[in-house]
């Protein structure tokens, strides 16, 4: 049965609702379906930021389910929406086993590698209040993410450490090795 679109912006409205993952209509009909990510990530791009905040929240409950659906949202345009969708896989590989997050990457690396050529750079959330020492383009956003998925000791510090010229040979070489099948 197709996912109704309304049914999703009623628990979206609905303020009572603090935690999705109570809510029995959430964890039955529309948890872990691929067209329901869809639905969100239109909602999260295309609707209000409280609304789109709330999507999102709802978003990160899904499992490898919704990595497909992310994944082809990369396509959209957009540094910070590229970079939360980035931070939203992350979040979803992340809660499985470190082992397992390699093969998790996989199902989406596809999406990725197309990143690693962006050289847009992400404006600094000056809301936060803290001070941003480093620019981070698209293309770094990814790589890190990727490094991250494929090494959990990785230390993102000696990357943000290097001038865009070290950053982008860094990023050459794992795009390279992404991109080649695996045998």
């Amino acid at each position: 049965m197709p996912i109704d679109r309304a049914l999703i912006g009623g628990l979206l409205a609905d303020s009572r609702i603090e935690d999705f993952e109570q809510s029995p209509v959430f964890t039955s009909q529309i948890q872990d379906r691929p067209e329901a990510a869809a639905i969100l990530l239109d909602i999260m791009r295309n609707d209000s930021p409280a609304t789109g905040a709330r999507a999102r929240a709802m978003l990160a409950l899904f499992d490898e389910p919704a990595l497909r659906p992310i994944g082809e949202a990369l396509a959209l345009p957009g540094a910070v929406w590229r970079r939360s969708l980035l931070n939203l896989l992350w979040a979803l590989i992340t809660t499985h086993e470190p082992r397992e997050w390699p093969g998790l990457l996989d199902l989406v690396v596809t999406d990725v590698l197309p990143l690693f050529t962006d050289e847009t750079v992400i404006p600094a959330d000056l809301e936060s209040g803290l001070e941003i020492e480093y620019e981070y383009r698209v293309c770094d956003e990814a790589y890190t993410t990727c490094q991250r998925l494929l090494h959990a000791d990785f230390d993102e510090s000696l990357f943000r450490g290097l001038d865009f010229d070290e950053r982008d040979r860094e990023i050459r070489v794992l795009q390279s090795r992404l991109a080649r099948p695996l045998a």
